[in-house]
């Protein structure tokens, strides 16, 4: 029994001495640094062909990512078809996101509830002038868009 014990000590020690020698040092790397490109979504124009509401007003925010355009309570007012709205009335949308792509909703205010016309999701890919339409087979709208993408630099 007392030789277990003795053992046990023994190795022990060694262990302990060989940890502060440094022979049992764990090398600790950083996390490998993401050179992902990242990419910014601007909006230009909003065009409606066809208004959910025939017989009074829509008014539309879009919703890109965690983000609301226009910011604060009040959607942009579409007053009737062939409308068409551009970035500074949604308060000027630039939304940076990564490589994965980012979700657009079309979304209008029929109080007391928001109304989602239609969620649709861009790469990250270079665009100019792109279109995406918008139609829950009511309301129909064209958003005209941009996407640059800049290159990761350290």
């Amino acid at each position: 029994m007392r030789m277990r014990v003795l053992r046990t000590f023994a190795a022990g020690l060694a262990l302990v001495l060989a940890a502060s020698a440094g022979w049992l040092t764990a090398t600790v790397q950083p996390a490998a640094a993401s050179y992902d490109p990242i990419c910014t979504f601007t909006m230009l124009k909003l065009h409606a062909y066809d208004l959910r509401s025939d017989s009074h007003s829509d008014f539309v925010w879009l919703q890109i990512g965690d983000s609301w355009y226009p910011r604060g309570n009040d959607g942009v007012e579409f007053w009737k078809d062939g409308i068409t709205k551009y970035w500074n009335n949604f308060d000027d949308p630039h939304v940076g996101y990564e490589q994965y792509g980012i979700t657009i909703n079309l979304v209008l205010d029929l109080w007391p509830t928001n109304h989602i016309v239609q969620s649709v999701w861009i790469d990250c890919g270079q665009e100019t002038d792109a279109e995406l339409l918008f139609s829950d087979n009511d309301a129909l709208y064209k958003l005209t868009y941009s996407v640059r993408i800049t290159p990761y630099s350290p």
